[in-house]
């Protein structure tokens, strides 16, 4: 099977189609929404900057979507159940490391609080290029010449990111939006075999609650040295990263069941075009040319390494 279309895993013991037939136009609009509501949470990370650290940021996103998903359970009745703990259990990980990767570069954790949302979310948009050579590697699939070629087109993106001159974000926001989009493609092959098997509610709750776990003693141990509570604008932003971040992922997994990975991750360039306006227009950033050339080819290689081919 060719990597030119993104794994589409099958139930266990199934005939290797999917469970759910394919709806391009309401993949789309999920996908479309949880592109809104990702931007939004971003917006939310990078106005909190530096009045809280990125563990505590990453802590109340899984927080409060780990409480908004019980209370939607007990609501709709949904019973939580797991039919795949280990994939589950690597959605979390990768998912988690992704997120704190993410934050870092918008909040600039590693380059004193200079931080890019643009140039973050456009490098995390390089996940499907990740997708279409893991895929090769944990899946067994032979990587087909068009792969290869977008992933020299991607590396050199990178490069081009890398080599310019300092931005506001810094190449320390530069590798961390790459790591971000690494862990990013293991969360979305798991995503992918979980919103097959799986109930989207019952992964995006396990998740957040499985990420606010994760963080939690890290986020103890630094208020145990230096015990800040967030004021209130601060915890106004926090519960804002936390809801639209839950609800965004909730239509991201529908998106997912509904649709090819392909079509998903196409769609989901649109919280590029709102992160990259939203941080012209209300933070005034100026991301640097070579910045935005090479975050825009490793973009472009991904999605063409994850577009099908034409049978």
């Amino acid at each position: 099977m060719s990597t030119d279309r993104p794994p589409q895993v099958a139930p266990a013991g199934g005939d290797g189609a999917s469970a759910f037939p394919d709806r391009p136009a309401l993949a789309l609009a999920f996908s479309l929404g949880a592109s809104a509501g990702f931007a939004a949470m971003g917006v939310c990370v990078k106005t909190i900057g530096s009045e809280v650290g990125t563990p505590e940021t990453v802590f109340a996103r899984g927080a409060v979507g780990a409480l908004l998903g019980l209370l939607l359970h007990l609501v709709l009745r949904v019973r939580v159940r797991v039919e795949a703990p280990f994939v589950l259990g690597l959605r979390v990980l990768a998912g988690t490391g992704s997120l704190v990767c993410y934050y870092g570069a918008i909040e600039g954790a590693l380059s004193g609080g200079k931080g890019e949302l643009a140039t973050a979310s456009m490098l995390l948009k390089t996940a499907p290029l990740w997708v279409a050579l893991l895929a090769g590697w944990l899946l067994g699939e032979a990587t087909s010449r068009r792969t290869w070629g977008a992933l020299g087109v991607g590396l050199a993106g990178m490069a081009l990111s890398l080599a310019g001159p300092e931005g506001a974000g810094g190449r320390s926001g530069v590798v961390l939006g790459l790591l971000s989009g690494i862990f990013a493609a293991f969360a979305y092959l798991s995503v992918r075999r979980l919103a097959v098997r799986e109930d989207p509610l019952t992964v995006v709750t396990l998740f957040s609650l499985g990420t606010a776990l994760l963080v939690a003693p890290f986020v103890f141990w630094r208020f145990a040295h230096a015990p800040v509570l967030p004021g209130p604008r601060a915890s106004l932003l926090l519960g804002g990263v936390g809801l639209s971040g839950t609800l965004a992922q909730i239509l991201m997994t529908h998106a997912y069941r509904h649709g090819k990975a392909a079509v998903v991750a196409l769609s989901g360039l649109a919280e590029v075009a709102f992160n990259v306006l939203a941080g012209t227009l209300v933070f005034g950033e100026r991301p640097s040319a070579w910045a935005l050339a090479g975050s825009g080819l490793a973009v472009l290689a991904g999605l063409c390494a994850s577009w099908p081919r034409r049978s």
